[in-house]
């Protein structure tokens, strides 16, 4: 059973830290510590410092091994799993979701401007009788 979290923001720009994540309880998380790959050497393979958290009632798994650190590794897998968890409750109210609108408002916004000063070009040369090559 899915326990429903709902977090509606109404400020229009919202930061990371003042933004209400899901909370994600202990109780509700698997942790498994192993051996991660790549660069690093003898201090990579021999420890396990790769982090891997799922959450049990929805099903999201995350792994992380960015950094050396299994205590650095664990705070940024809980990061992550507390993102796709308020992607999955919030949907289109999700901090990622919000951006990406704000983001696409940005662009129209800024396409829209520039066509507005093209517009005034044009009228400016038909009122002024110029063409491109008087310029």
């Amino acid at each position: 059973m899915r326990s429903s979290v709902v977090c509606v923001s109404v400020s229009r720009h919202i930061s990371r830290k003042t933004y209400s994540w899901p909370e994600v309880r202990d109780s509700d998380i698997e942790e498994e510590f192993m051996r991660g790959g790549g660069p690093g050497g003898q201090s990579v393979a021999k420890t396990n410092n790769c982090v891997q958290l799922k959450h049990i009632p929805s099903g999201i798994v995350v792994k992380c091994h960015e950094t050396r650190s299994q205590s650095e590794n664990r705070k940024k897998a809980r990061e992550r799993l507390a993102y796709h968890l308020d992607i999955l409750y919030n949907g289109e109210n999700s901090f990622d979701a919000i951006n990406k609108r704000d983001r696409a408002e940005k662009k129209w916004k800024a396409g829209n401007k520039a066509e507005k000063i093209r517009d005034l070009k044009r009228q400016f040369k038909r009122r002024e009788g110029l063409t491109t090559k008087d310029f």
